[in-house]
């Protein structure tokens, strides 16, 4: 739950749908290539970008969670995770829209898929809006209910939903052309690089999860006792690519049951299972407080279904809902917490990464020491102080310092060095001489 949002307080219900509103747009890093636009259908076969006017931005590379992301087209140039679309006319009037010889696709519950074959749902209209200077895209084979048409939209992300009345902007995109050598010399439909998603959990392995977009892995459970979530835990990538997972980061036991997962932490001898909130009823209407945390009893609350996605895999909870969007596990001001997907992948890709626990103790065992120290004199004792980032029960800390690269000095016995109780940091002051 976003601490910051309290969907419980009628004032800031206002607030949220106000921020929904506003466009959640990637922008693009690295090289990116100019494109130039179309007055036209696109020929077939011929490479291209779809541009909406709301979003000043084109559609991604990929669909995730039943939506493609907006990637931001600045100074006309289309960059890295943009897609590279083709459209081909059908003799029925349709058009197939493929992305890497993959073909943009609806279903019923109006979710948009990349898919290998030209399936039900795979045919498109394509009509003019004079008015709008643009193009409508709507579903040729799939309607909602078996009765409302389908439209692409732009929302957040660019989605699938009905269209009642006459188009409007959000509705409505222009087609521009690309150079598909240089943008896309690979031909996978994905401008740049295509982040790897990594493997599934096996069951039985443990893990840590990592978000990379926030550079950070699963820690311990808040200590919030109303909207409780998980703290990130700072981690990085070492040179050759591994990651280093920062010092208490949760270590999961991972099982697999019937397609779904539980992610149990055994620590100081307890075991409990990563959760989210139970759902509630509010106005006839099912909510969610959206919360994560760590229960020692398991239930439906406790199991995951983890869905492919760029860079990752999004974490949905298999009962927790708010309203009819199922509740997954994002990365958003400095927690991670439950929400609904709006189209963010970046938030909700999650990595899972093996990983040892040879102590036992529940958590990654990395700990490293800051210090601070001030300016030093010849002849005058000073003292600096040091952190220890660590979290084990510490009860036997040693420290030794040298004097210009001499041999190392014990500090003997110090009164600091034995704790009954662990913390998450210790700051001492010790004595030294003037280097």
């Amino acid at each position: 739950m976003r601490n910051h949002l309290k969907r419980s307080l009628a004032m800031l219900l206002v607030v949220v749908m106000v921020l929904a509103m506003l466009p959640t747009i990637a922008f693009a890093a690295g090289e990116s290539y100019p494109i130039t636009k179309l007055d036209a259908i696109p020929a077939d076969g011929q490479a291209v970008v779809i541009y909406s006017a709301p979003a000043s931005g084109i559609f991604a590379g990929s669909a995730d969670g039943g939506s493609i992301g907006a990637i931001a087209a600045e100074d006309l140039r289309a960059g890295e995770g943009a897609g590279v679309y083709k459209l081909t006319k059908n003799a029925d009037g349709t058009y197939y829209i493929t992305c890497g010889g993959k073909y943009l696709a609806t279903d019923s519950a109006e979710k948009l898929s990349l898919q290998d074959t030209a399936i039900k749902g795979t045919k498109w209209n394509v009509k003019a809006v004079e008015s709008l200077g643009g193009y409508t895209i709507s579903n040729a084979e799939v309607k909602y209910n078996d009765k409302y048409e389908i439209y692409i939209e732009y929302y957040n992300s660019f989605k699938a939903w009905t269209l009642k009345g006459d188009p409007t902007d959000i509705y409505t995109f222009q087609f521009y052309a690309i150079d598909e050598a240089t943008a896309d010399p690979n031909g996978d439909g994905y401008i740049g690089t295509k982040p790897e998603s990594g493997d599934l959990p096996v069951s039985g392995t443990q893990y840590v999860i990592y978000n990379e977009y926030g550079a950070a892995c699963f820690g311990m459970q808040s200590e919030d006792a109303v909207a409780p979530s998980i703290n990130p835990v700072a981690s990085a990538m070492d040179a050759d690519g591994k990651l280093v997972p920062g010092n208490g980061a949760s270590i999961f036991t991972v099982t697999e049951a019937g397609g779904y997962y539980t992610f149990a932490v055994t620590q100081n001898g307890t075991t409990k299972y990563l959760s989210c909130s139970k759902n509630e009823t509010v106005d006839g209407k099912i909510s969610n407080a959206e919360t994560l945390f760590f229960e020692e009893t398991q239930s439906d609350y406790t199991l995951w279904r983890l869905e492919k996605c760029t860079g990752g895999y999004i974490m949905y909870n298999k009962v927790a809902k708010y309203g009819s969007n199922s509740v997954c596990i994002e990365y958003f001001s400095n927690a991670f917490s439950g929400w609904t997907f709006n189209g963010s992948t970046n938030l909700v890709a999650m990595k899972f990464v093996p990983v040892t626990d040879p102590y036992g103790l529940g958590f990654v065992l990395n700990p490293s020491v800051a210090i601070t120290a001030g300016d030093a004199n010849l002849g005058v004792d000073y003292t600096f102080s040091f952190v220890v980032d660590e979290l084990t029960k510490l009860t036997d800390l040693k420290a030794s310092y040298s004097v210009d690269g001499g041999a190392a000095k014990d500090v003997s016995t110090p009164s600091w060095a034995t704790r009954s109780t662990p913390s998450p940091s210790r700051a001492r002051s010790l004595p030294a001489s003037p280097p």
